[in-house]
């Protein structure tokens, strides 16, 4: 049984309006983004639980192929923001890497 006193205190930040922040901007701007964005999740210190005070908040996303990356005309496999440490990958890549990991779980 826990004990309150050793419940977290520390302010959770709000997410949402961190993501509608000047530096997440690009994520409404950028071609790549916008609309195309299928998910978006919180992953890092904070999406595990695991937070402490002074923890970073780390975003990771999956967007849409454009249809120049779907014809092989351009390539898209990820995208990191320095500034927000924000990733977010095509989709191509999401299915390249659930298949590896399925393909290695169906070998054992």
């Amino acid at each position: 049984m826990s004990d309150i006193s050793t419940l977290r205190t520390e302010k959770i930040p709000d997410f949402e309006a961190l993501l509608n922040s000047a530096p997440y901007d690009f994520l409404r701007t950028d071609a790549r983004f916008g609309r195309r964005i299928m998910l978006l999740g919180l992953f890092g210190s904070y999406g595990y639980g695991t937070n402490r005070a002074g923890s970073d908040v780390d975003f990771r996303g999956v967007t849409l192929q454009q249809p120049s990356d779907l014809l092989g005309l351009t390539v898209f496999e990820q995208y990191v923001d320095e500034q927000t440490d924000k990733k977010s990958a095509s989709e191509e890549t999401l299915n390249e890497l659930i298949l590896s990991t399925f393909r290695h779980l169906f070998i054992l």
